[in-house]
């Protein structure tokens, strides 16, 4: 098939050819020379615009994997984050416990002195009267002695006593300074990843705007279907690997999936943007449907299956692919993250994702899919 540009070469060479026959002698020879000076220059410009359009592409192509690049390292910012907030809170309950703890030890710490200091003045008050008394009474001189090492014995027990409490607020307080310093320096690790995480977003953002910059110097449709073409194909032979990865030996006791046809809850609560198989632009409709979500809306399954795809993918930003048996796969793409890891079984109660703009989106929104052996389902059939 002739290209635009062929026709065009071929509809001026014509008109060249046209008016040199047209002329006689030296004029014709001039004017084929003039038709063929003018062809050159026309060729000449396409060749510029043409590669023009080819240095716009490779430079949005660039853009774009630093993009995906920018995107992933924000997903696992964000997973560390989680992570260290749950730590900090962690130590905060090991922290009020191990404080609780310190103050029974010292309660009780304090109830042993008093005792001992009631001890010792009641040996102080009685000292004098029990001698005057031994004295007076001439009683057995031994049954003092009895006496003065039972209450020596009760010191010595409470003085070990005292000194297990000390040695036990001694651990508390160390284990205390230590897991306190382990919850300053999670709070550093915690403050340092916060400052990537928003470094990141503001060289995505600014990748974002370049993007968006140069597609509108190319305002090609050519180029906008060429991408387009491009997306949708790599999705496409991505899902034609995971057709030959359905589930194939793994059984599940749940109904099959075509028996659910128009029974399904939609993956979000959001209001639908863009319908199936409207018009994307010119020369390309929709596979699937859009949905206007606020950032970090909860993303769940149609249905159960097996998660059989879980990361970046050009044109669809943090994708999820979950496997419901038969051929059917249903798509949860531009999500700002992913709660679910590859082979792992969900139900509709399960939170696969956080709804966002990754994959070069402007604003925040699902694009959702219903697929049956590779070819696009309408999913308003599929959902209530």
């Amino acid at each position: 098939m002739k290209t635009p540009r062929a026709i065009f070469i071929r509809l001026l060479l014509c008109c060249a050819l046209c008016a040199a026959t047209a002329s006689g002698g030296q004029a014709q020879t001039e004017d084929r020379e003039q038709a063929s000076a003018e062809l050159q220059q026309v060729s000449d410009k396409i060749n510029q615009v043409d590669a023009q359009l080819k240095r716009n592409a490779a430079q949005i192509s660039r853009y774009q994997t630093e993009i995906e690049s920018s995107e992933r390292a924000i997903f696992s910012t964000r997973r560390k984050i989680a992570d260290e907030r749950l730590t900090l809170t962690r130590l905060d309950t090991e922290l009020l416990k191990l404080e609780a703890e310190e103050q029974v030890a010292r309660n009780e710490l304090a109830s042993e002195a008093q005792r001992i200091k009631t001890l010792l003045r009641a040996l102080f008050a009685n000292r004098d009267s029990d001698t005057l008394k031994l004295l007076l009474s001439q009683d057995n001189p031994a049954n003092l002695a009895r006496n003065l090492a039972f209450h020596a014995r009760v010191l010595k027990q409470q003085n070990i006593q005292i000194d297990a409490l000390m040695l036990l607020l001694a651990k508390l307080d160390q284990t205390q300074k230590e897991l306190a310093q382990n919850r300053q320096d999670r709070e550093r690790t915690l403050t340092a990843l916060e400052s990537e995480e928003q470094n990141l977003s503001r060289q995505q953002q600014e990748r974002t705007q370049q993007v968006a910059a140069l597609q509108q110097m190319t305002q090609s449709l050519q180029v906008q279907k060429q991408q387009l073409e491009q997306d949708q194909a790599r999705l496409q032979n991505l899902i034609d690997e995971l057709d030959t990865l359905a589930l194939t030996n793994e059984t599940i006791q749940i109904a099959p999936f075509a028996d659910q046809k128009g029974k399904l809850q939609w993956p979000t609560e959001a209001k639908v943007s863009t319908r199936f198989n409207s018009k994307r632009n010119t020369n390309v409709r929709w596979q699937g449907m859009r949905f206007s979500n606020i950032a970090d809306d909860p993303i769940r399954p149609i249905y159960h299956g097996r998660v059989v795809f879980a990361d970046w993918l050009r044109g669809y930003g943090l994708l999820v692919i979950i496997d419901h048996g038969e051929n059917y796969m249903s798509l949860y793409a531009h999500n700002n993250s992913i709660s679910v890891e590859e082979g792992q079984w969900v139900d509709p109660s399960t939170v696969i994702a956080s709804a966002g703009n990754t994959g070069g989106q402007e604003e925040p929104g699902l694009y959702f899919e219903v697929r049956h052996q590779g070819e696009p389902q309408n999913p308003a059939h599929w959902c209530r």
